[in-house]
Parts: structure tokens; C-alpha cells; sequence
């Protein structure tokens, strides 16, 4: 039986996190990096289970929570990177911390081409 149920993608408009780094100029040709959820015609899509390891204190004294996580899906559907936006906990973090880079997805589509996106995931840590 599982002891963690995840969410669908959840699609609201994320923002693109400002960078310490100078910006480079763009080829006339490039799209950006990486596209908001309201940039694309279809968000990335979870293809594979994210099971992050139920932390055991936290199954000990029941504390069931969730972790809201804004990831970065490249083109091919591999994880770029993600930011934890919210947690309940942080040992749940540190759970979907472990696992997310390891998550693949199919890619945000625009114009019918895959192309790299922002996505919101939450994952719902539930006692049976």
C-alpha cells in the first residue's frame, strides 16, 4: 500500500527567478531558456512517479504534509533543476529534494515543438 499519494502538475503562471548572473543577449532565432506555464500551448507533463521516502519521525508522530515545487523541464523531458516553493516540513523536503531531479516528464509543447518549461508539482505526504 502506498504511503504517499502525488498530485497532478498544477499549472499556474510561474514566474522566471531573477539571475545574479549578466544576461546574455539572445540569438534572433532562440526561444528563452526556459517558458512560463502561460507561454506554452501543453505544460510538461509527469511521466514518472515522484516517491520520495516517507522521512520516519515524521511517520512516527503521523505528520502527513506537502511540498509545493516549481521544476525545470528541458526540451527532452529531463529535470534542469528545481526550487522548493513551500513546505510543510522540512524533512519532506529533503524526502522530494532527493527525487525530483531523478523525475521525467513529457515536455512542454509549443507550436507542437518541445520546448523547455517551468512547472508546479505537489507532493502530498499521506499516512495510510
Amino acid at each position: 500500500m502506498s504511503l504517499l499519494a502525488v498530485a497532478s502538475a498544477c499549472c499556474a503562471p510561474v514566474a522566471r527567478p531573477q539571475s545574479d548572473q549578466p544576461a546574455r543577449a539572445p540569438r534572433e532565432d532562440a526561444e528563452p531558456e526556459f517558458l512560463s506555464p502561460n507561454e506554452v500551448d501543453a505544460p510538461p507533463r509527469l511521466l514518472t512517479p515522484i516517491e520520495p521516502t516517507y522521512p520516519r519521525g515524521m511517520r512516527i508522530r503521523g505528520q502527513e504534509g506537502d511540498v509545493t515545487a516549481r521544476v525545470l523541464v528541458r526540451a527532452d523531458g529531463s529535470v534542469a533543476g528545481a526550487e522548493l516553493i513551500e513546505t510543510t516540513h522540512p524533512q519532506f523536503s529533503a524526502a522530494v529534494r532527493e527525487v525530483i531531479r531523478a523525475a521525467r516528464f513529457a515536455p512542454a509543447l509549443r507550436a507542437g515543438r518541445p520546448v523547455a518549461a517551468w512547472v508546479t508539482l505537489r507532493v502530498r505526504f499521506r499516512l495510510a
